[in-house]
């Protein structure tokens, strides 16, 4: 049994108590190792941890060699963590009990609580209101509990302690707790701590995150995320994290329907996974697709590797280890430039004559550990490359487990670049994987893992880098008449619109200095035609009506009308085939205006959307009639500023369009990032404002021009 020694109650950090705990008191202990109760009192007594466990059950008066109290306050001083496992019922008067017995924090175990019908939400909520009376800080319920491999704490039922060391991995699942510190022993992966946050019914990711920012004995964070109810508190806790130390996020429930708006096309664009994305890149964290992928970057982040960037080299003793190698880097976007001219005359002089005088460098089948090593020695010192992926194959004459010896042996005396091992193959390689995870070379099983994990490394530098960088730029905010603006948008809404019409729309844009095009209403032929002479045709001719979004859709639409003439002609067709496809609308009339033509211009789709979690989000893609089914597209958070704006265009696949090509000049990037940071600074203030797209914005070497839009609106004035 671990010796038993006493601390007061810790209060020096909020989170101390949870992480750094001298004494604790468990809940529901006894010595049935079947229970969760007595699972977590047999860790704690019979593992490494060395301070004070004190069982607590009114039905045993002793638990093994311990003295157990009937309850909390029984305690002759406050412990610094309480641990629950107790049926749901007992949990929030349990919680008082903390309170009243000076215990900071506890650990509630037991399920039962919200996601199991009205009575399990309304026990939760009994059990916030309870901590919250008692100001006692809980972590759950529906917890697997918490693991501190340093201190020896295993404050949960399972089985497994993983190695210590200095990642630390928060998961809204318990189960990826529980694989976790399964794989971790085996692939020698060492953490600080293992936190389930069960339901956050107090403690959640903010408050973890804030803690793990300043720890000391944490290098790196996995996060395992399902669901998200606070999503600024999210976003803020998490940007603070990823500041100070590598963050690799792992999403569950990606592909569940999102929420889209029904009159927007940035709505469509900007929900669901996509945005989840972009809070984490903004964060200056990254997003992994699986598991597979979190555990080969977790073997990578625990050796202390750091990427200073994406250009790899490949040594291979096979050609075909080498060609899935650089086909998987290609697909990630890490570069395999070529050797240099002293590396490759280096490498000619100790290679085979076939070798492949390319990266990657393959060095043949037969290579015995000392080609491996005078190989990777010269491959290491060329400037061209940021690491070096060793690939072995167990051929006839391969000797895997005394290249793995050589590896070692090198990297020990030289280890000035990062080398990442992977040993194909199983039994013939075994022990030389395990050799090679000893010394601290990571070493994962196939080509396409060990890129994918060093994609994921460089990734995550790269968002943090760019995160840095984007609080160096400044932009002077442009005075905007925002009076006008909400005095549109509050008659709109006293009126009951949805929507704004398109002259609302475009007047709301030109109080923030958003290019437009000049617009006539038009209620008659006779002012449809006045109007096209006065714009100087050709013009186009739009339907007016706040209940219809999408113009075209119902034939609202006639473009490119040569005289006005034709334009008074066209009024009374127009009505009729909307009137026609909606017989509901209020139809004001029309509008006219000038065809725009800007000479090579693109078409575009900016806005921004409300997102039900994390509030407005910028979205920027391919615009026109097809805006929603064009891949091209990408979103932020705002504040967007010039650096964040280049960024969305870059992240959507759009520069190359936006570019000089096919005898088109290139677009004026500079108008059209002024523009998305106007939209954004939109979202900020109008806050009635749930939607905007500004479809299609024209943007072409001489500027941008704004030639159609919808806003919509919430219900109440702003």
């Amino acid at each position: 049994m671990a010796a038993q020694t006493w601390r007061g109650a810790a209060k020096t950090r909020p989170l101390t108590a949870l992480f750094n705990p001298a004494s604790i008191a468990v809940v529901g202990a006894s010595d049935d190792l079947s229970s969760v109760g007595g699972r977590v009192f047999h860790n704690l007594t019979q593992g490494a941890f060395q301070g004070l466990v004190v069982p607590v059950n009114p039905h045993h008066r002793k638990i093994a060699t311990l003295p157990c109290l009937a309850g909390l306050t029984e305690l002759a001083a406050p412990v610094d963590l309480a641990v629950i496992a107790t049926p749901a019922a007992t949990v929030p008067g349990l919680i008082t009990d903390c309170g009243k017995a000076g215990i900071s924090t506890a650990i509630v175990l037991s399920a039962g609580f919200a996601g199991c019908g009205p009575q399990g939400d309304a026990l939760q909520a009994d059990l916030a209101r309870s901590a919250h009376a008692a100001k006692v800080r809980v972590l759950g319920p529906n917890s697997l509990g918490i693991l501190l491999p340093k201190v020896g704490v295993s404050a949960s039922f399972l089985k497994t302690m993983p190695p210590a060391g200095k990642l630390a991995f928060v998961s809204q699942s318990g189960a990826l707790i529980a694989a976790m510190a399964d794989l971790a022993t085996s692939a020698d992966i060492g953490f600080s701590a293992l936190v389930s946050l069960g339901n956050s019914a107090d403690i959640g990711f903010p408050e973890v995150f804030a803690h793990l920012a300043t720890d000391p004995g944490t290098d790196a964070v996995l996060v395992y995320v399902e669901g998200i109810s606070a999503g600024p508190a999210f976003y803020s806790a998490l940007r603070k994290v990823a500041r100070a130390k590598p963050v690799i996020v792992l999403k569950g429930g990606r592909h569940e329907k999102a929420i889209a708006a029904a009159h927007t096309h940035t709505g469509s664009i900007a929900t669901g996974p996509l945005v989840f994305d972009a809070v984490v890149r903004r964060a200056g964290a990254v997003q992994v697709a699986g598991f597979d992928q979190m555990l080969a970057a977790a073997e990578l982040l625990a050796t202390g590797m750091r990427l200073a960037g994406n250009r790899i080299c490949v040594l291979s003793n096979g050609g075909g280890a080498g060609v899935l190698a650089a086909d998987r880097a290609e697909e990630l976007g890490l570069a395999l430039p070529p050797l240099s001219r002293t590396t490759e005359v280096q490498l000619d002089r100790m290679l085979p004559a076939f070798w492949s005088r390319s990266n990657p460098v393959d060095i043949l089948g037969d290579a015995p550990p000392d080609r491996f090593v005078a190989a990777l020695r010269s491959c290491r010192k060329d400037k061209a490359f940021d690491a070096v992926v060793v690939l072995l194959t167990p051929q006839a004459m391969t000797q895997a487990t005394a290249v793995a010896k050589s590896l070692i042996e090198l990297n020990h005396a030289a280890a000035d670049k990062p080398l990442v091992a992977c040993w194909m193959g199983e039994q013939s390689v075994k022990e030389a994987r395990r050799l090679l995870s000893a010394s601290g070379i990571p070493n994962l099983p196939t080509p396409e893992a060990t890129l994918t994990a060093v994609s994921v490394l460089e990734r995550c530098q790269n968002n943090r880098v760019r995160a840095r960088q984007a609080r160096l730029f400044r932009r002077p905010r442009p005075v905007h008449d925002l009076p006008s603006a909400l005095e549109v948008i509050n008659k709109a809404i006293a009126a009951r619109q949805g929507m704004l019409t398109s002259v609302q729309s475009r007047a709301v844009l030109a109080c923030f200095g958003i290019p437009i095009l000049p617009q006539h209403v038009a209620t008659s032929a006779a002012a449809a035609g006045a109007a096209a002479r006065a714009i100087a045709a050709p013009v186009a001719m739009k339907i007016l009506s706040r209940d219809i979004s999408h113009k075209s859709d119902v034939g609202g639409v006639v473009l490119n009308l040569p005289t006005a003439d034709s334009a008074a002609s066209a009024f009374a067709p127009l009505l009729a085939q909307v009137r026609q496809q909606r017989p509901d609308a209020v139809i004001e009339g029309v509008t006219i205006e000038p065809m725009a033509h800007l000479p090579d211009a693109r078409e575009l789709i900016v806005g921004f959307h409300r997102d039900p979690v994390f509030g407005p989000i910028i979205a920027v893609g391919a615009g026109g009639i097809l805006a929603e089914f064009l891949p091209n597209h990408a979103v932020a958070l705002p504040p967007v500023n010039p650096y964040w704006a280049n960024d969305l265009l870059q992240q959507s696949g759009l520069a190359p369009i936006l570019g000089a090509h096919r005898g088109k000049a290139a677009c004026d990037l500079p108008a059209l990032s002024d523009l998305i940071c106007r939209v954004s600074d939109m979202s900020h203030d109008l806050k009635a404002v749930l939607a905007v797209d500004i479809n299609p914005l024209l943007c072409s070497p001489t500027g941008v021009l704004a030639v159609d839009a919808r806003m919509q609106l919430q219900t109440e004035p702003a």
